[in-house]
């Protein structure tokens, strides 16, 4: 896999790997109560009950500005199952799983600069530890066939207001890549008070999508607004198993890192200190 720079100071505050598959019919919310427990509840002491997130699949049928974003038909049973949710005691790491979808979360919890993220290679390692630990649970509980369906990563990047920009008539400094130039009418004096977009790039040919949101946000430990860069890779998986899903997996890694670090001003990228 082509290598991707490491930073010692990166903004990324939050991290996402998941895996998507078939539903398993025989899942249920006792099932839950037993991962848990044979995952480990001193390593994973904090959980939780969500409601489950719709399937999400990238098809190329149509364009997706024709596609009605908002209308969705969905066959389920009356009952299904939610989303269950396990964190560590220091509440950087979090498990999510529902009998469609197995995610890992990475957040930063802390400001400063003795906060890392860990890298990718430390996540997806992690990750592939869990996924394995589910095919055997599953199997173990004949709970249905493991189909996987799809692959997903998230990056979520914060750049605080007052360090590098003051309103949003500013981020077209950070990411040159993503914004233009502003004007304004000459007739009348404007101030850019707000601003979000977003963007969805096809990874060619039909190999899955990039999807980018930019928008000011507030982080959990601060009350500080900060322009907030999602950046969402999500393709299919082309086969089954682990082998199959750390292949999307990387690929999205690869796509992602490299676009975002095409959208940054050098400048800025310099802050991080390259390793």
């Amino acid at each position: 896999m082509e290598q991707t720079p490491d930073f010692a100071k990166p903004p990324i505050v939050e991290f996402v790997l998941g895996a998507q598959f078939a539903p398993l019919e025989n899942f249920t919310t006792g099932h839950f109560g037993l991962f848990w427990e044979r995952l480990g509840r001193e390593e994973w002491p904090i959980a939780g009950e969500e409601p489950p997130l719709d399937p999400q699949f990238e098809l190329f049928d149509a364009p997706r500005w024709r596609t009605a974003r908002n209308l969705q038909f969905k066959l389920q049973p009356g009952f299904q199952p939610g989303r269950f949710t396990l964190q560590n005691a220091d509440r950087d790491r979090m498990i999510q799983l529902q009998d469609t979808r197995l995610l890992l979360n990475w957040r930063k919890r802390t400001s400063g600069d003795s906060v890392k993220y860990p890298s990718y290679k430390v996540l997806i390692d992690e990750f592939e530890k869990q996924f394995a630990f589910l095919e055997d649970f599953v199997a173990e509980h004949q709970l249905g066939e493991l189909q996987l369906n799809q692959w997903e990563i998230t990056y979520v990047d914060s750049f605080p207001q007052g360090e590098l920009w003051q309103s949003p008539a500013d981020w077209q400094r950070i990411l040159p890549g993503l914004f233009g130039t502003l004007s304004t009418t000459t007739q009348t004096e404007l101030s850019l008070e707000h601003r979000a977009a977003e963007w969805s790039y096809e990874i060619k040919p039909k190999k899955g999508r990039l999807h980018v949101n930019a928008q000011v946000g507030f982080l959990t430990e601060s009350q500080q607004p900060s322009l907030l860069l999602n950046i969402t890779a999500r393709g299919p998986v082309n086969g089954n198993g682990i082998r199959a899903l750390r292949e999307g997996l990387d690929f999205g890694h690869l796509v992602s890192v490299r676009e975002f670090l095409a959208m940054v001003n050098p400048d800025i990228k310099a802050l991080w200190n390259q390793q």
